[in-house]
């Protein structure tokens, strides 16, 4: 009776362990998930802001000078905007810097997750239209 009462406690005891891996695990995947979810929302929210703003801004994108003014106007909007909340425990990092040719990069990194997009003048539909 004893050695089955000690083989029974020994299978609850690695049981409840590995249940609590499981849970751990489970818990850690929600996080990643609702960061991705976060990152992508960020994304989009930062995509809609710089529409609107390049809306505004009328350029003859084929002045360098102008095209310089859209690209620092763009940043300045960018930064003055608050982010999204983050999810609870998250850390995140974001960048919006010149990434040659006229075009910009936004980035979003925390730890291992990194999601990016690159926007031009003319994307953001920034320029004035071409005369026929």
């Amino acid at each position: 009776m004893l050695i089955s009462a000690v083989i029974l406690a020994m299978a609850v005891a690695a049981s409840l362990r590995c249940w609590g891996a499981v849970t751990a695990l489970e818990q850690q995947r929600r996080k990643q998930q609702q960061l991705r979810d976060w990152m992508e929302l960020q994304l989009q929210r930062d995509q809609g802001l710089l529409h609107q703003h390049a809306s505004h801004l009328a350029l003859d994108c084929a002045d360098p000078d102008q095209s310089a003014q859209g690209l620092q106007s763009l940043q300045a909007a960018w930064h003055q905007s608050e982010p999204l909340p983050l999810p609870v425990g998250a850390v995140a990092d974001s960048s919006f810097e010149p990434a040659g040719d006229g075009l910009l990069l936004l980035q979003l990194i925390s730890g291992v997750h990194q999601r990016g997009r690159h926007y031009s003048l003319q994307g953001l539909g920034a320029c004035l239209d071409e005369p026929a």
